[in-house]
């Protein structure tokens, strides 16, 4: 389990420190490297976070996007993605697979690594027109309440039909395997603060929270970096006394937002 920050007391800071791990003992997580990863059809779960049945459920609706609108979609799970940024294991295995129809590109990857909590989908050139980067991030947003939950057969599901929906009604085609996932609930919606701060839909209200700055980050820090102002609840951290100092150590899955300029699209992390 990774750590991530430290509160200071006295001024309202974080810090993190990499010893920590040993404290609270590190799990070894094992990390796919594109290379050796492998096709086996529409749906990939390497990571091993889908049942069965909702693997059966997505390959028969990949199939009839194939086969109607001639466009490939492919779903894959990773355990974790050694440290590497997904942005880059993601275009690494869409060029070394070759999803889509040669020569015309059509082809979507739904990348998700659980123990990184990031997911991220790449879509080919000619998809591209009707699966802006807008389209794809608000898909992503919808199904982050699914991925906290880890809640992995709903969240990829919801996803692949979102984008499955999109490229039959581009082709004017209708899918009979697609079922519908839910729709979104009205709170379900990012908010943002009196400051301006965005605050996503899985930020957890219903305890009292708080806003600290970053100051230090460990090496295994992916999603947050010093000067960062993050938001989370003070009952989850675990108190430290360094040099005289008092400090809170959080982990990366309790902090609920990040005021820090992210770049929207194709990629998320879900805290």
């Amino acid at each position: 389990m990774s750590f991530k920050s430290c509160l200071h007391k006295s001024t309202a800071r974080l810090v993190s420190f990499f010893f920590l791990l040993l404290i609270f003992g590190a799990v070894g997580v094992f990390a796919e490297q594109v290379k050796d990863l492998k096709p086996q059809g529409y749906v990939n779960d390497f990571a091993g976070v889908l049942s069965a049945s909702a693997k059966e459920k997505l390959t028969a609706l990949c199939a009839e996007v194939d086969r109607k609108a001639g466009a490939q979609i492919a779903i894959v799970t990773v355990s974790s993605l050694g440290g590497e940024p997904i942005e880059q294991f993601s275009i690494e295995l869409a060029t070394q697979w070759g999803i889509g129809p040669k020569q015309q590109a059509r082809g979507a990857l739904i990348l998700l690594a659980p123990t990184d909590r990031k997911y991220r989908v790449e879509v080919g050139y000619g998809l591209e027109p009707i699966l802006p980067d807008g389209k794809v991030g608000g898909f992503g947003r919808e199904m982050a309440p699914l991925l906290q939950r880890n809640d992995y057969d709903g969240a990829v599901t919801l996803i692949t039909e979102r984008i499955a929906s999109v490229i039959a009604a581009d082709r004017g085609v209708t899918l009979e395997t697609a079922t519908g996932p839910p729709a979104p609930s009205p709170e379900s919606g990012d908010r943002k603060s009196r400051a301006g701060i965005l605050i996503p839909a899985t930020a957890n209200v219903d305890r009292r929270l708080v806003w600290a700055e970053v100051v230090a980050a460990g090496p295994t820090v992916r999603t947050i970096e010093p000067t960062d102002r993050v938001l989370f609840s003070p009952d989850t951290g675990f108190e430290v006394e360094i040099r005289g100092e008092e400090y809170l150590i959080l982990r990366e899955r309790d902090v609920h937002a990040i005021a820090s300029t992210r770049a929207e699209g194709q990629s998320g992390l879900y805290l």
